[in-house]
């Protein structure tokens, strides 16, 4: 199996969240790692809007 790349940081999700022209309150990140498909972050933006992030942890793969 190969093991899955580790989680971002709540810096490294902002600034990823900012680039897209998204910004967070960092305060507000709620990390949910209950998926195995994805991780979800629910998170609230500085202008009060509450998102729910989801980002593919690339699955768990079996080598042959």
């Amino acid at each position: 199996m190969t093991a899955q790349p580790a989680a971002p940081s709540p810096a490294e999700l902002t600034a990823l969240a900012a680039g897209h022209g998204l910004e967070l309150d960092p305060e507000s990140l709620r990390f949910n790692e209950a998926s195995l498909d994805y991780r979800v972050v629910f998170a609230t933006a500085l202008d009060g809007e509450q998102w729910v992030l989801r980002r593919p942890t690339g699955g768990v793969q079996q080598d042959s």
